[in-house]
């Protein structure tokens, strides 16, 4: 059996067609007005990778939110268990005028409790629902509800859209908050050569 020497088999390794990287670039639509919700590109996000933030823009007494979210499967992969939760549902709203004497300043804030799911629909849709838990009222203002994750697919690149398909804000009654506009979303992916390993000893 003939063998080869080791410089001999790392050239032909520098022969072999190496696999390409997926930089990954995210774009939101304008807001025209409020409550809105829409997407947010993670600053620390990998090149290959958009995590994004599910943000709500000026509601009032929510308490849940469900929505699926339509994305361009052929050049990203949703990262299932990646998914987690923000801090808006489950803050406890400030207290009444009222009832702020009767707190201790030594009392640590309380979280609501809250339940999120976030599960991959063939083809191309993410099913999320999010929501407070029990009697509680529900959260007024602007904030994070939750992150999704998307990687590069490796050797494709393109562009494709982020759509919201029947989704709802929902209030602390179970009715759906009227009138919220939600943003839609471009991804774009662009193949990135990874870097050649130095020529080996001769």
């Amino acid at each position: 059996m003939t063998t080869r020497s080791v410089p001999a088999l790392a050239a032909l390794l520098l022969l072999a067609p190496a696999a390409v990287l997926g930089d990954a670039s995210f774009t939101s639509a304008e807001q025209e007005g409020q409550p809105a919700v829409y997407l947010e590109l993670d600053p620390e996000s990998p090149n290959n990778e958009l995590r994004l933030k599910v943000m709500v823009d000026g509601v009032e007494d929510l308490y849940g939110v469900s929505f699926q979210l339509r994305y361009p499967d052929r050049i990203l992969r949703f990262e299932e268990e990646q998914t987690t939760e923000g801090d808006l549902l489950a803050t406890v709203p400030p207290p009444a005028d009222d009832e702020e004497a009767d707190s201790s300043e030594d009392e640590e804030p309380a979280e609501v409790e809250t339940f999120l799911v976030a599960r991959r629909r063939a083809p191309k849709r993410v099913i999320v629902g999010l929501t407070r838990v029990g009697e509680e009222p529900g959260i007024s203002g602007s904030g994070h509800l939750l992150t999704l994750v998307f990687r590069a697919r490796a050797d494709i690149r393109g562009r494709g859209k982020f759509r919201w398909e029947e989704n709802d804000l929902v209030d602390s009654t179970g009715f759906p908050i009227q009138e919220v506009e939600w943003v839609k979303g471009t991804a774009v992916v662009n193949t990135v050569q990874p870097p050649v390993p130095p020529s080996p000893p001769r």
